[in-house]
């Protein structure tokens, strides 16, 4: 009997999908030999022949590629068959564990991983941003014991950041150290945050942690999407920060947003004159923000599933090389 409490539900969906793992009704040979993989993929390009140049899959030669919900990982292959870099993520543990046997086989290289898509992992969300042209802080996600050399790879001063996909606000429980200068500094966070993480009961839910290029400091913004139930998709700017929801001087528009909605929505804002520049400051990019915005509706556009996309903060400053986006949430339905 299905249960009404939507966690329930989600747990049952994922036990059904991890027990039949998406494409295996199609043959009865034993999951994950040669010859089950090669009869799967000639069910799916034998009923349906069209998916070969519906996929184009000869076009993403040398090209990054995120696929959610990859099943067997059957269209997964062929892209990284061209030669594309793919990633693929899925609901279950047992789909991913055949996807990446499957490559095994070819010797291919991919990076798969199990993850809910209303949630993107951060990893993934940073991959589709960046393929819309937002430049994004370098970054890596790694164990406690890898922090260090992240570190130095990315080179000080960092951020160190709690990763896990159910932390949401997490500079409220001390999950974000900003500022770090050297490795001596870098140990005194990992191990204070740590304290406040078990304090706030949520270090179990901590899978790694982020450590993160250090923005260049300038004005916060925030850029945004939702869906609204009689409107469709919305578009958002406003002053960002952790101060967002107190301040609310956001603005928004329905799609689609021209070049001219764009400007009308930063100049919208009762804060537009710090983005000009008061009191001998200098003006920040304001064309960077407008492209910006540009970037989201396209994405909006794009993407029909995402449901909700937050990026706060975007730092920006007067030279558009060092404008970042900084974090970011991204929920798909």
């Amino acid at each position: 009997m299905i249960e009404t409490n939507d966690e329930a539900l989600k747990q049952q969906v994922r036990d059904y999908w991890n027990a039949h793992p998406c494409g295996t009704q199609f043959t009865g040979l034993e999951w994950g030999s040669k010859k089950f993989f090669d009869e799967v993929e000639r069910f799916r390009y034998g009923t349906q022949p069209f998916m070969r140049s519906l996929m184009e899959f000869d076009n993403f030669r040398g090209k990054r590629l995120l696929e959610i919900g990859c099943g067997l990982g059957t269209d997964l292959l062929q892209f990284a068959r061209s030669g594309a870099l793919v990633t693929g993520v899925d609901l279950t543990p047992a789909s991913i564990e055949l996807v990446q046997k499957r490559f095994a086989m070819e010797g291919l290289p991919v990076e798969a991983r199990v993850a809910d898509a209303e949630n993107l992992p951060f990893a993934d969300a940073a991959r589709i941003l960046a393929a819309y042209g937002f430049p994004l802080c370098r970054f890596e996600i790694v164990p406690p014991r890898q922090v260090f050399s992240a570190a130095d790879r990315i080179g000080y001063p960092v951020v160190l950041k709690a990763h896990g996909r159910s932390i949401i606000h997490k500079s409220d429980i001390g999950g974000v150290v900003v500022g770090i200068e050297d490795r001596a500094s870098l140990e005194r966070a990992l191990e204070d945050m740590r304290r406040d993480l078990e304090r706030a009961a949520v270090l179990d839910q901590v899978d790694g942690y982020l450590v993160q290029e250090m923005a260049a400091s300038g004005k916060e913004i925030v850029l945004g999407m939702s869906q609204d139930e009689t409107f469709g998709p919305l578009v958002m700017f406003g002053m960002g920060g952790k101060y967002v929801e107190i301040i609310k001087d956001i603005v928004f528009r329905l799609m689609p947003v021209t070049d001219v909605d764009a400007w009308e929505m930063v100049k919208g804002i009762r804060s537009y004159p710090l983005l000009e520049g008061v009191r001998g400051e200098k003006r920040v990019d304001i064309e960077f923000i407008v492209e910006s915005i540009q970037r989201l509706a396209q994405m909006v556009s794009d993407i029909p599933r995402l449901a909700e996309l937050d990026l706060n903060p975007v730092i920006v400053t007067p030279e558009r090389r060092r404008c970042r986006v900084v974090d970011f949430r991204m929920r798909l339905e």
